[in-house]
């Protein structure tokens, strides 16, 4: 039996919708990528009682091997995780001469804090290791509770998801020694426009690639996301190396080109670096998207030229020169408006290749013959031309979602079959 974690954030806020829980996705992706099963997530408010009755459901509980929390271990009245540990695990609560440094050190650098108050957060469990917070000042804890069979252990980090990160990174590695955790093989990959059942049929309905004995190999699991445009799907196995690779190779074979090791958001900014070539966007429905997107990653100014977000008809032909008569005789949705605009940006900015994307995004705005979700790109290069329709009958932030990621994709795909890479 795998070891299997539950991840509990606390926080009124989180509770109460007013603030996204980030950490635990955060922490359970960390987990999976370790071969370890998330079985439960759960946020609770700020209230000990609560909290403290969860431990003991969780304590009750013979599957879960560890427990992970984050939140309520700050200077203020309302962070609680500290004390309710103490009450949950008997241990006496202590102060961590290391963080207690630091906050005498932060102290005096910022005399406005009060540091008979701020000591609440350096506090610790005399009975449980300490986690060092590099970061910021409240340290983690990682200890364990007896069970009848095995120990239950658990380790509480800060809320703060910068201070978490790098303390969960070190809480997951002293769990996998104390645990003895044995890692499994997993392959990851991603496939392009494809919808999320068809690849379940290509893959492992009857007839799939995916063979019958493994399939119902009970070591074998697999999963898979449906994010905007593309899926991201894993294969995992807890013995046998060799036929997650086979199986993932044959995905690979059936996919072609649609189908890459590592997100296209990831790849087209490495590429473009190492090919020392540059791209501009000239952007209409998307808004911006597109530009904000390839521009994530630090250094982005070594590969983007710039973009032009030009929503009206005017704005088309002023900064991107897009002639009045291809706007009045095919509109703005329009292959020859989406090419239009490539070559403005491409003139504009003087990059090695433009493209542009010009769109129906809803709710309004769509025709019987240009429904919404109806999009046209272009991209444009010195030497070439080429234009594309999609269309992703969806609500408004989806179009623009799946239009960025599928655009992104077709331009990393262009640009390799051009340069032969």
């Amino acid at each position: 039996m795998r070891p299997s974690f539950w991840i509990l954030s606390t926080g009124t806020e989180l509770a109460q919708g007013r603030s996204r829980d980030t950490n635990s996705a955060e922490i359970a992706r960390k987990l999976a990528d370790l071969g370890f099963d998330v079985i439960g997530i759960s946020i609770l408010p700020d209230d000990p009682e609560i909290i403290l009755a969860y431990l003991q459901w969780l304590q009750s509980r013979n599957d879960v091997t560890a427990l992970i929390m984050t939140g309520g271990l700050g200077p203020t009245s309302d962070d609680h995780t500290i004390d309710v540990l103490g009450r949950w695990t008997g241990s006496a609560l202590i102060e961590d001469p290391t963080a207690l440094r630091r906050l005498e050190a932060f102290a005096r650098l910022r005399r406005r804090i009060d540091i008979e108050t701020a000591r609440r957060q350096v506090r610790v469990l005399a009975d449980a290791d300490v986690i060092p917070n590099n970061t910021g000042l409240a340290p983690g804890v990682l200890g364990s509770v007896a069970r009848e069979t095995q120990p239950l252990w658990y380790c509480a980090l800060p809320g703060v998801p910068s201070e978490m990160r790098p303390m969960c990174d070190m809480a997951i590695d002293r769990l996998r020694e104390k645990i003895h955790a044995t890692p499994v093989h997993r392959v990851e990959f991603h496939v392009y426009e494809e919808p999320e059942s068809d690849f379940q049929k290509t893959v492992f309905n009857d007839g799939g690639l995916a063979p019958d004995a493994l399939k119902n190999d009970p070591a074998f699991r697999w999963g898979v996301a449906a994010m905007p445009g593309s899926l991201k799907a894993f294969f995992e196995h807890e013995t046998d190396e060799r036929v997650i690779t086979e199986l993932q190779q044959a995905v690979q074979s059936h996919y072609g080109e649609r189908f890459l090791h590592r997100s296209v958001e990831e790849l087209l900014p490495e590429w473009l670096l190492e090919k020392g070539i540059t791209v501009s966007f000239a952007e209409s429905c998307t808004g911006g998207l597109l530009a904000k997107t390839i521009t994530d990653r630090a250094g982005s100014s070594a590969y983007f030229a710039g973009s032009a977000v030009t929503y009206s008809n005017q704005s088309k032909q002023d900064l991107l020169s897009v002639p009045e008569g291809i706007l009045t005789t095919f509109g703005a949705v329009s292959e020859e408006c989406a090419l239009a605009m490539a070559d403005g940006a491409l003139k504009a900015f003087h990059a090695d290749a433009a493209v542009s994307v010009t769109g129906i995004a809803g709710p309004d705005g769509g025709t019987p013959e240009k429904p919404v979700g109806t999009v046209y790109s272009a991209i444009v290069t010195a030497n070439e031309r080429i234009a594309f329709k999609l269309f992703y009958p969806m609500d408004r932030e989806r179009v623009r979602e799946y239009t960025t990621r599928s655009i992104l994709f077709r331009l990393y795909r262009f640009l390799q079959k051009r340069t032969g890479s």
